[in-house]
C-alpha cells in the first residue's frame, strides 16, 4: 500500500491488503483518493503509476479538498472503478536545502534564512548606537559651553568647585566619546540633543530670574541634577547596547563615564542636603 512518512517524504508502492499488489506501469483497480476529513471521499482517475530514479509520480491536477480538509492517500474500495478526469497531483522529491535560504517549493515562495534577518538587525543596532552616541556627544558639548555660566552664578564656594570639577570631567568625557567614534569609524557630529538643549535653557532662565543667592544655588543644583539624571540614563542605555553588540571596549569606555556621572549626581545631592538647602531656608 501507499505509505505516507510525512509531508516531505516520497510515497512508495507496496501491497494493498485489500486489492492485492499494484505493479509499476500497470493500471490499478483499488486506488482511492480520500480528500478532506475522515469521511466524504472523492476519487481520482485510475492512471498508470510510473516510477523512475526511486520516486513515484502521479500525473495530474490536484483535486481541491473541502475547507479545512487535509489530503490523504489510501488503497481500498475493491471493484469500484475511479471515474476518469480526476487525478492525484504530481509529487516531486523535496528540493535540497540551499545555504542562506529556506527550500523553495512550487506552491510556496522562497524565504530568506533567519541569518539574513539577524545580519540586518545587527547593522540596525550598530546604526542606532552611533546615532545615540552622536546625540550624547551633542549633549556633552552643550554642557561644556553652559557650565562656565553656572560656575559664575553659584555663590557657594563648594558648589562653584563642584561645577568646575565637572567641567574638567566633561572635557574628558567628550574626548572619550571621540575615541569611541574612532573605533566605530563614524563621525561624532550630525545630531543635536534637544533634551539637553531644553534643560540648559531652563538653567539660563533661572540664572536670569534674579533669585536671592542662596535660593539660586538650590535652583542651580536642581537644574544640574536634571542634566545628570538624563546623562546617567543615556550612558546606561548606551553601555548596555554596546555590550549586546559585543563591543566590549566601547562598553568599558561608556561605563567609565557612567560612573563619573553617578558620582557627580551624588556630590550635588550631598551639597544640597549638607548645607545649601538649609542656608536657603534660613535666608528666606
Amino acid at each position: 500500500m501507499l505509505q505516507h512518512h510525512g509531508a516531505s517524504d516520497v510515497p512508495r508502492i507496496g501491497d494493498d491488503e485489500a486489492a492485492g499488489p499494484v505493479k509499476v506501469g500497470e493500471r490499478g483497480t483499488g486506488l482511492l483518493a480520500r480528500i478532506g476529513h475522515h469521511g466524504g471521499p472523492s476519487r481520482a482517475a485510475d492512471q498508470p503509476l510510473q516510477a523512475d530514479a526511486g520516486r513515484v509520480r502521479f500525473h495530474s491536477r490536484v483535486v481541491q479538498p473541502p475547507k479545512g480538509g487535509v489530503a490523504l492517500l489510501a488503497f481500498g474500495a475493491i471493484g469500484k472503478r475511479i471515474p476518469d478526469g480526476l487525478n492525484i497531483a504530481s509529487r516531486e522529491p523535496s528540493p535540497a536545502p540551499v545555504e542562506g535560504k529556506w527550500p523553495s517549493y512550487s506552491s510556496h515562495r522562497s524565504h530568506q534564512h533567519p541569518t539574513g534577518k539577524a545580519f540586518m538587525s545587527e547593522q540596525a543596532l550598530k546604526e542606532l548606537l552611533i546615532k545615540e552616541l552622536q546625540d550624547t556627544y551633542s549633549s556633552e558639548t552643550q554642557i561644556v559651553e553652559a557650565l562656565p555660566a553656572m560656575v559664575e552664578a553659584a555663590s557657594s564656594p563648594q558648589l562653584k568647585q563642584a561645577f568646575e570639577n565637572h567641567l574638567r570631567e566633561t572635557d574628558g568625557q567628550v574626548k572619550r566619546l571621540e575615541q569611541i567614534f574612532q573605533i566605530l569609524q563614524a563621525e561624532p557630529g550630525g545630531n543635536t540633543c534637544e533634551a539637553t538643549q531644553g534643560l540648559i535653557e531652563e538653567a539660563e532662565e533661572i540664572i536670569d530670574e534674579g533669585l536671592p543667592a542662596e535660593v539660586l544655588d538650590v535652583a542651580l543644583i536642581m537644574a544640574a541634577q536634571k542634566v545628570e539624571h538624563y546623562e546617567i540614563a543615556s550612558y546606561g542605555s548606551l553601555r548596555t547596547l554596546a555590550e549586546t553588540c559585543g563591543m566590549t571596549d566601547i562598553a568599558r569606555l561608556l561605563e567609565q563615564t557612567l560612573e563619573e556621572e553617578k558620582a557627580t549626581d551624588q556630590k550635588l545631592n550631598q551639597l544640597a542636603e549638607g548645607d545649601i538647602n538649609m542656608r536657603a531656608f534660613r535666608a528666606a
